[in-house]
């Protein structure tokens, strides 16, 4: 899902028969309304992510960590923090961190570990709701 003034950053969830050379996406609509079977439906910049650093341990595996706030007044379940690395504005590596739930106004730490053999130069993160919570 994305509501409205709302921005996705990543998507893993498109099933095409042919891989395609590129996907764009627009939603237009003249008026929103919640479905009446949502409830706190939590929009992206709702969660504040802070990442803290990383390090690189014996194994040759890199340890992101950092922490996340719900700054919504609803509490969230199922929540996640995709971090996105690029090289020359290509994604080249994803990884989602699972959270679990976080309360209103909540912050807690996550952590996540990856085989550090791929090359980036840029890092993007934000967190998310996996799924939206019916009433």
């Amino acid at each position: 899902y994305v509501l409205p003034n709302d921005h996705t950053y990543f998507g893993d969830s498109l099933k095409c028969a042919k891989k395609p050379d590129h996907v764009d996406f627009e939603v237009k609509t003249s008026q929103w309304k919640a479905k009446s079977d949502f409830k706190r439906i939590i929009k992206t910049d709702s969660f504040n992510v802070n990442m803290k650093g990383k390090v690189n341990d014996d194994e040759d595996n890199n340890h992101y960590h950092g922490t996340i706030t719900n700054k919504s007044r609803y509490n969230a379940k199922d929540v996640e923090v995709v971090l996105i690395f690029k090289k020359d504005k290509k994604v080249v590596f994803v990884s989602k961190v699972d959270v679990g739930s976080l309360r209103a106004d909540e912050t807690k730490e996550f952590n996540t570990i990856m085989d550090s053999h791929f090359e980036y130069d840029a890092l993007s993160f934000y967190g998310q709701l996996k799924n939206v919570e019916k009433a």
